[in-house]
């Protein structure tokens, strides 16, 4: 198996939005990248989406140079061409588990046998695309967010099966080369980010349906939960509350709404037991040492501050 240095010719297969996005994340790295699809349109279009890209990041002074970077992109419509050399495969077609299944098999049969094989799904698990198949030790779930060349985080799955090898090589890859921040998500079904995704548009709909308007919905993340959950994370941000209050709300919610709205495992219940109750008794589910609670409220306090001021900055 190639070592992480080595990752210097990459494949994309899928010219779509994402594929065209990866393939220039990977040139403006300075990473030849063979750009794959089915048909000469797809190609063609993606060929073009990337020059535009190009040009106006040249015209604002972002790269030097455009054409030195589309010369990082080898558009390439035969499947064992595009693959053969490459370190590096990044899969970025249709949502279907079929579909991704019968690519792998034909990368196995194409591609070198240490080059490493990357599904973009976002919602599929690892295991499901790789099971039966002779190559699963290499592949793994490298879920990009949209634009990749200018989302900094990615989303990492392995299957039961992927290799350790392989794991490392991709993080080291993700995280030294293209300077991206790694998530571990376990195997299952939605990954991190679309489960989260799922769970606030889900409810977003629900709020929609007893009568708050599509706008208010979106201000209370632009104006106030997109803050604190962009500063804090939603557990540091329970910390702050209180997970004592957190579970008290959460209890009221599910008695009144009939279903639930605060998953208290027993680990969880535990740390409430333990008066591990976040920033107020110094520990919850981060440790904060001896740092005196009202230190760390004015911390969040500034913090917030300091968020706000610079969105009217940007205004």
């Amino acid at each position: 198996m190639t070592s992480s240095k080595e990752v210097r010719e990459t494949s994309v297969i899928g010219a779509g939005v994402m594929g065209t996005g990866l393939a220039i994340t990977m040139a403006l790295n300075g990473i030849r990248v063979f750009l794959n699809d089915l048909t000469e349109d797809l190609l063609n279009a993606s060929s073009k989406r990337i020059s535009d890209l190009l040009a106006d990041l040249e015209g604002r002074g972002t790269i030097v140079s455009a054409s030195r970077v589309q010369d990082n992109v080898v558009v390439e419509k035969d499947l064992k061409k595009a693959v053969e050399n490459s370190d590096m495969i990044f899969e970025a077609i249709t949502e279907d588990p079929s579909a991704k299944r019968d690519l792998f098999e034909k990368l196995a049969e194409n591609a070198r046998d240490d080059s490493v094989h990357a599904s973009n799904t976002s919602v599929i698990k690892i295991s499901e695309i790789a099971a039966g198949l002779k190559s699963k030790e290499r592949i793994i779930g490298v879920h990009w967010m949209n634009p990749p060349y200018v989302a900094p985080l990615v989303e990492m799955t392995p299957s039961e099966w992927t290799g350790k090898e392989v794991v490392e090589i991709t993080r080291n890859f993700l995280e030294k080369t293209v300077g991206k921040k790694v998530v571990l998500s376990p195997d299952i079904p939605g990954f991190i980010v679309n489960r989260f995704h799922a769970a606030v548009t889900s409810e977003a709909i629900r709020l929609i349906d007893e009568g708050v308007s599509i706008e208010d919905v979106d201000s209370v993340w632009k104006y106030h939960l997109g803050i604190l959950y962009g500063l804090f994370g939603p557990l540091k941000n329970a910390d702050y509350i209180g997970l004592d209050t957190t579970y008290l709300a959460g209890m009221y919610l599910t008695q009144r709404l009939g279903r639930e709205m605060g998953y208290v495992p027993d680990w969880l219940s535990k740390k409430i037991g333990n008066n591990e109750l976040g920033v107020k008794t110094q520990r919850g589910f981060y440790d904060y040492g001896n740092e005196t609670p009202s230190s760390l409220y004015a911390k969040r306090v500034q913090a917030i501050r300091e968020e706000l001021r610079c969105r009217q900055d940007q205004k």
